[in-house]
């Protein structure tokens, strides 16, 4: 059984995995990347640059969100 977590993660390719953004709550709200919340994350994608993430949600209202990146 798994659990959903509404944080998104940095995974490596050796498998090992650091939080990254949200901050765990179910809910579409602004913020630094710690502290804003994530509605049930799903999907992630970057543009061409690798300076966005866009990160889709699947919560009641749905949406995309976009992460700037430094």
């Amino acid at each position: 059984t798994g659990i959903a977590v509404s944080k998104v993660f940095r995974v490596t390719l050796d498998g090992s995995h650091q939080w990254f953004a949200g901050d765990g709550v179910a809910k579409s709200v602004d913020g630094d990347l710690k502290t804003a919340s994530l509605s049930n994350p799903n999907g992630i994608a970057s543009d061409k640059k690798k300076k966005i993430l866009y990160i889709s949600e699947y919560g009641p209202g749905g949406g995309l969100r976009k992460i700037k990146l430094n």
